[in-house]
């Protein structure tokens, strides 16, 4: 029975982490999308506080997919 439980829980440990895969996959992603908008067309250079934040909006989704670190 305990084997059972060791299973279930490392099922439930995968889909947290496939979760925030995903999470930081796609956050990734907008940030991508993001640095290739318009707003750097013309002018390729960010602001550090802009990237900061696209960061930290990454961050809180891996945390709320429900990995904490």
């Amino acid at each position: 029975m305990r084997s059972m439980n060791y299973i279930k829980q490392l099922e439930q440990e995968k889909l947290i982490l496939s979760a925030a895969t995903q999470a930081a996959l796609v956050g990734l992603a907008d940030m991508m999308a993001y640095l290739q908008s318009d707003k750097f067309h013309n002018d390729p250079t960010v602001q550090v506080q802009d990237v900061i934040n696209r960061i930290n909006e990454i961050r809180n989704a891996i945390i709320d997919a429900g990995i904490d670190q």
